[in-house]
């Protein structure tokens, strides 16, 4: 018990609900996913065209954001299993052994060299008064009673149409630079921080695998 009580300390999220991470001190959080965009492929006139647009879109911004690049190695697993699943069936000697040297290949591939997924993430942040939160059963750490000082739904409300505000702000100065904006869903959410918070956990099911 007092290692849970240990890791909800340094959780600092309460609960997520529509689409929003509520924190424990009460802010709002809502986290927008951003499509890369191949900088070194533009042209040099290009790529000063979107540095210029960037430095004011920035400077144009009156709420603070975060920037989050999130690197996890890649886990191909299920799609080498398909390629293995058609070798049985194969009834050209030729053919089936291909699969088999390029399924080997991977493997052996993967466990030399890291390869890497990257996603972009912008952060949109929002401070209003404290707010109670709804807890969402089943999320490890957000089953505490809140932190903050217990106020209504509609305080709620307020503060996400003036987050919203932001993100819209957001979409459209990121979708001027070509890079399409998503909002991560509630669901998104809550498996973006548990990958975080447990970083290992595909790679050790896929090594198991192996086994």
């Amino acid at each position: 018990m007092a290692e849970q009580g240990s890791s909800q300390k340094i959780i600092s999220v309460d609960t997520i609900r529509d689409n929003v991470v509520i924190l424990k001190n009460g802010g709002l959080r809502v986290v927008i996913e951003a499509e890369g965009i191949n900088f070194e492929l533009k042209s040099p006139e290009e790529q000063e065209a979107l540095i210029a647009a960037f430095q004011e879109f920035l400077v144009g911004l009156d709420f603070s954001l975060q920037l989050m690049v999130y690197s996890r190695r890649i886990n191909i697993d299920s799609y080498i299993k398909k390629i293995q699943a058609l070798a049985p069936n194969e009834t050209n000697p030729l053919i089936k052994n291909n699969i088999t040297d390029y399924t080997n290949f991977l493997y052996s591939f993967l466990e030399e060299y890291n390869v890497m997924n990257k996603k972009f993430y912008v952060v949109v942040s929002y401070a209003p008064a404290t707010i109670k939160a709804s807890m969402i059963p089943g999320l490890t750490g957000t089953q505490t009673k809140s932190q903050a000082d217990v106020n209504t739904e509609e305080e709620f409300q307020r503060g996400k149409q003036q987050l919203e505000t932001r993100v819209s702000v957001m979409s459209d100065g990121l979708s001027r630079m070509g890079i399409q904006p998503r909002v991560l869903t509630t669901e998104e959410l809550v498996g973006l921080f548990y990958n975080l918070y447990n970083p290992m956990e595909k790679e050790e099911k896929r090594y198991q695998s192996n086994n």
